[in-house]
């Protein structure tokens, strides 16, 4: 007989809106805009604050009760101008709630008619995450999110990139769950750069989350993933996602730059790893870069 049992929690604090933004503040210099009213916002915030005790930027359209009823289509597009104009960020991540989604509001189009009426937002890149709080939790939401980083931002490097890439060691894509910890993260990177790679990390929140204090806060991402990295990812060696909810996004990355991907459900136990030559993570490094693991070196002080 199979047991059932209602969710025990509070949703608000597993929405996902809240995976979305987390998701966005791996990126440097990105806006995050969420397209709802100021409470949504503010409880995000709240929520992210509290955790990782840093603040947590991010921007709302703040609709209200007469925005709604009309359609939030212009308050969308006023309020990525308003960002681009005040803030000037490098990229604008865009992400919707149940509000909006249930209104029908299209985002895609709202950005269209943007681009049409202000040229000079044609060359910002802009994100847009579908992330209705009825469908899903914080885990779908970070998962979307960063597919739509990766459809939106993922590109073909120019000629003259192509050059400088060329001079620089191999690139190993990573693609953290929204289940690991700055500190997980830093330690996946380090173990890509022991075998002589260079990690590129989306999103990467070893940087932008790890616990450094910023002069005044900023109302973009501070640190994480470069606008330049996802150039890069057409010229990775090989992709690693980690979690089954990164699968999909791996997926994305081997179709459309033809790059080997392998998913790890967990990054503890060898059961986990699906793959042959994955029975240890000496055995993979070692058959696909041709090297010998390195020793970890002890911490200072540490005996044991």
């Amino acid at each position: 007989m199979v047991k059932t049992r209602h969710y025990d929690g509070n949703p608000q604090k597993n929405s996902p809106a809240l995976g979305a933004t987390l998701a966005y503040l791996g990126v440097n210099g990105l806006l995050a805009l969420l397209h709802g009213s100021q409470g949504c916002s503010s409880f995000i915030r709240l929520q992210l604050s509290r955790h990782y005790k840093e603040p947590i930027p991010l921007n709302s359209t703040a609709l209200l009760e007469d925005t709604v009823i009309f359609g939030g289509w212009e308050h969308l597009k006023k309020g990525v101008a308003v960002a681009a104009d005040k803030y000037k960020p490098q990229i604008i991540g865009v992400m919707s709630t149940g509000l909006t989604e249930t209104f029908g509001d299209d985002m895609a189009s709202a950005l269209t008619s943007l681009r049409l009426e202000r040229p000079d937002l044609v060359d910002l890149p802009v994100v847009l995450a579908s992330t209705p709080d009825y469908i899903g939790s914080m885990q779908e939401g970070y998962q979307r999110t960063v597919e739509a980083l990766l459809t939106t931002l993922a590109g073909q490097p120019t000629k003259t990139s192509e050059q400088s890439y060329a001079e620089e060691a191999p690139s190993i894509a990573l693609l953290p769950g929204c289940h690991l910890t700055p500190g997980d993260v830093d330690e996946l990177k380090e173990i890509v750069m022991a075998f002589g790679f260079r990690p590129i990390t989306i999103p990467d929140l070893s940087i932008s989350l790890d616990g450094h204090a910023e002069l005044e806060a900023a109302p973009v991402v501070q640190g994480g993933t470069l606008l330049e990295d996802f150039q890069r990812l057409a010229k990775c060696s090989a992709c690693l996602s980690f979690g089954l909810s990164m699968e999909k996004a791996g997926e994305i990355l081997k179709q459309t730059h033809a790059i080997p991907h392998y998913n790890f459900p967990s990054i503890t136990g060898l059961k986990a790893h699906r793959y042959t030559h994955f029975d240890s993570r000496k055995d993979f490094w070692t058959v696909d870069t041709r090297k010998d693991a390195p020793a970890k070196k002890p911490l200072a002080g540490y005996a044991g």
